[in-house]
């Protein structure tokens, strides 16, 4: 029990440092690069803190029957980017949405998730749908690229050029390792009280691969970098499908349960489409939205239980 609990405080302390360096690491490429922040954050942050999905998703699918595990990981995560993440960082500082956010990326996460329903309907995953996946995402970094614009580079705090390796190192260290040793710890506790698989899995499981996301959100919601907080989980929702999801099948084609597609896959769509609505009506995501998220969040989670 001592271990469990050491393994915890460990996990917290290196999901704050890490992500804290994240953070710093990206101001910092975007600096050399002169990158934006939009772009540093969609796809290179939102790739690094969605390793620990990248991990559990292909070690679950590499085994015999832990297919929804692979398949419930990637649209739990989702739902948790928008419904605890992407809320608590709005509680802690609203975020001014840009055009490119507004128009370009938050409808395109809902269509990703929407294309995911149609091609997931008939209950199997394999390397044909997962190759056009992959053409998909090339397409969407390449469109991505050209998007970028040097001369909107602008940044509200600066990071010593030397330094950039280091955070970068220690942000991939803190972010995974933390993640590994929270989850772990959490489910030792668990097991301990004698809490259910099934509920360790739900909440433990899904948000312990979110947590890389988690820490570097918030850490930049509450250092005013409010654009790497949204960014990075819009971005990581459209990694995950398009990238992590076509990964698992190359190990071996999923068959999952019907409830995905019946169930949580439509929440997902209704998450993602909400937030949508909410930045096209207004250019200004409030503390107000954030906490009708989380609460939808709540109540889907009760529902689901």
């Amino acid at each position: 029990m001592v271990v469990a609990i050491a393994l915890v405080i460990f996990g917290m302390l290196a999901l704050y440092f890490g992500g804290l360096s994240m953070l710093r690491f990206c101001i910092g490429v975007s600096q050399i690069f002169r990158l934006t922040i939009s772009f540093v954050s969609i796809v290179l942050v939102a790739f690094v803190t969605s390793l620990p999905e990248v991990v559990t998703t292909i070690t679950a699918q590499s085994k015999e029957g832990l297919d929804d595990l692979a398949m419930g990981n990637i649209i739990g995560s989702n739902i948790i980017n928008i419904g605890v993440i992407l809320s608590i960082s709005l509680l802690i500082c609203p975020y001014s949405c840009n055009r490119n956010m507004r128009y370009f990326f938050g409808p395109l996460s809902f269509a990703i998730h929407v294309a995911l329903l149609i091609i997931l309907w008939d209950g199997f995953f394999g390397i044909g749908k997962a190759s056009l996946f992959i053409v998909a995402l090339i397409v969407y970094l390449i469109v991505l690229i050209k998007k970028n614009k040097s001369h909107s580079f602008l940044q509200k705090t600066t990071v010593k050029k030397g330094w950039i390796v280091a955070y970068g190192a220690g942000a991939l260290i803190g972010l995974v390792a933390g993640a590994e040793s929270l989850v772990r710890g959490s489910m030792y506790i668990g097991r301990h009280f004698g809490i259910s698989e099934r509920i360790l899995g739900l909440t433990v499981i899904a948000l312990g691969t979110s947590l890389p996301e988690l820490a570097t959100s918030l850490i930049a919601a509450w250092k005013k970098e409010e654009e790497i907080a949204v960014a990075n989980v819009v971005g990581s929702n459209i990694l995950n499908p398009l990238l992590i999801l076509p990964l698992a099948a190359f190990v071996r084609p999923i068959t999952f349960s019907p409830r995905f597609v019946h169930t949580d896959l439509p929440f997902l769509i209704g998450l993602s489409g909400l937030l949508c609505i909410l930045m096209l009506l207004k250019p200004i995501l409030s503390r107000l939205h954030g906490a009708m998220l989380l609460v939808i969040y709540v109540l889907y989670f009760l529902w689901a239980l």
